[in-house]
């Protein structure tokens, strides 16, 4: 779930502050000119002009709203405020499409592929917002969940691995987050997000390293990792000053981008939108 990306998403979106209470997200539409892309760095919905090849209007209606992807950037996201609790999941295209809204205190947090299915996480809040009770759902496509995984603990993340479903929890008594495979715990990591690159399953420790096998493939830790394709995305900031490393299944670096604002998935394409040019790869 990238929880550092959300606390890094709050404090951003903190200082957007609000625009409107009476427009919706689904009344934004982009001008000729424009796409509409979700910038995952700062969880915000962002006009792109893809003439001048810039970022424009943030469009944060609410404050404290922040957008939630996958790590493989699907289409249905979603939308929630940390502070209400409020959460929404749409599907993007060229404009937002509302699937459904949940019940205040209900979160709603893509995670990644299962199958045929895009695992999410739904999360119960108390009056006090902390997590009472956390479970995982399969949903297609169009936002119906086709599938209820009845795990009734505080689920971090989880993936897909080898048709197992391992996902971590975070010990607090301990510091650590223990990773299960279909209920059962197999081991303890540092860090608490899953991925899945090149055929095997990563959790994070000092590194991004496998969990089984050895280690001969890692990468390097950051603010937020995304697995698109073939391709590692990994945005890293410092001292305010964000880039975006590209790195292929083996972690050879691709590429390194400076001012990313978004990327997207289209056929065998992955696009790299950024503030001074668009940049393209092949991708499977």
């Amino acid at each position: 779930m990238q929880l550092r990306k959300i606390v890094t998403c709050s404090l951003c979106l903190c200082l957007l502050g609000c625009q409107s209470n009476t427009k919706t997200y689904e009344m934004i539409k982009p001008k000729n000119n424009e796409k509409l892309l979700i910038d995952e760095n700062n969880c915000s919905l962002v006009h792109y002009d893809i003439n001048t090849n810039t970022a424009g209007q943030e469009e944060i209606l609410h404050k404290n709203d922040g957008f939630y992807v996958s790590k493989e950037a699907d289409s249905l996201v979603s939308l929630g405020n940390n502070k209400t609790n409020q959460y929404t999941l749409y599907k993007k295209g060229k404009t937002l499409k509302k699937i459904k809204s949940f019940k205040k205190g209900e979160g709603v947090f893509p995670l990644s592929h299962y199958g045929e299915y895009l695992l999410v996480c739904r999360k119960i809040y108390n009056k006090d917002g902390g997590c009472q009770s956390s479970s995982l759902y399969g949903y297609d496509e169009n936002g119906k969940v086709q599938k209820n995984y009845h795990i009734n603990k505080d689920i971090f993340d989880g993936a897909e691995y080898q048709k197992h479903l391992y996902y971590t929890v975070y010990d607090e008594n301990h510091d650590y987050y223990s990773l299960y495979k279909d209920n059962v715990k197999i081991k303890e990591c540092q860090g608490g997000d899953l991925y899945v690159i090149n055929g095997k399953l990563y959790c994070e420790n000092k590194n991004i390293e496998p969990v089984f096998g050895e280690k001969d493939v890692t990468f390097p830790l950051a603010d937020s990792t995304y697995v698109v394709g073939n391709y590692v995305l990994q945005y890293a900031s410092d001292k305010g000053f964000v880039e975006l490393h590209v790195y292929d299944s083996k972690g050879k670096t691709v590429d390194t981008i400076s001012n990313p604002v978004s990327f997207e998935k289209e056929g065998h394409t992955l696009t790299i939108y950024c503030n001074g040019g668009i940049k393209t790869y092949e991708c499977h």
